[in-house]
């Protein structure tokens, strides 16, 4: 899976990364966009696949929200390698068909 989407606020499934990427590039972008949104990009060092609770870390504490993502979505390049990707928001408003997307870009060496 290289996406993931949220509709609510909470925190989005985790997508997995592969954990020895030498760079990823984590892109969100609106659906709708949502009316309200204040989103934070979360990682983890946790193998998604063998561990059932992860510990998430906040990548910064930037939070995204509709003054500073505008439609064009955000890009983020992550210089260390990374397990997982999530989006957590504690503050989002979404119409139906609105969702927020989660996509990664991992380089092979």
């Amino acid at each position: 899976m290289t996406s993931v989407s949220m509709s609510s606020f909470g925190v989005s499934p985790g997508l997995a990364c592969s954990g020895t990427a030498r760079t990823t590039q984590a892109t969100i972008t609106l659906i709708g966009p949502p009316t309200a949104y204040d989103f934070t990009l979360q990682c983890t060092l946790d193998n998604l696949q063998l561990v059932s609770n992860p510990q998430w870390a906040a990548l910064s504490t930037t939070h995204y929200s509709c003054t500073t993502m505008g439609d064009a979505g955000i890009t983020v390049t992550l210089l260390s390698p990374v397990a997982g990707l999530r989006l957590s928001s504690s503050a989002a408003t979404f119409a139906a068909g609105q969702s927020a997307i989660l996509k990664k870009l991992e380089s092979a060496w």
